[in-house]
């Protein structure tokens, strides 16, 4: 009987750490996500929406009235 109850502690607090476990991989996940989330909007701010910027800029004062511009994908980067 007394080995019984040792199974039985054993038992419960093995499921004590894996809820306790599951808790705090899930709050992980969440923050990687939330991390992830903002490095590639940082990615998506600092080298494409900046460099369209740049790149308009850049080309506005080479272009002279009645030029013909041919573009590829981001046609917002050529309105000056």
């Amino acid at each position: 009987m007394i080995d019984y109850d040792i199974y039985i502690l054993l038992n419960s607090e093995i499921i004590l750490f894996v809820r306790a476990t599951v808790k705090l991989l899930f709050s992980v996940v969440l923050q990687s996500k939330t991390v992830l989330k903002d490095c590639i909007d940082s990615f998506i701010q600092e080298k494409i929406l900046l460099a369209a910027k740049a790149i308009s800029d850049d080309a506005c004062h080479k272009i002279c009235d009645g030029d013909v511009i041919l573009v590829y994908s981001r046609y917002c980067s050529v309105l000056c």
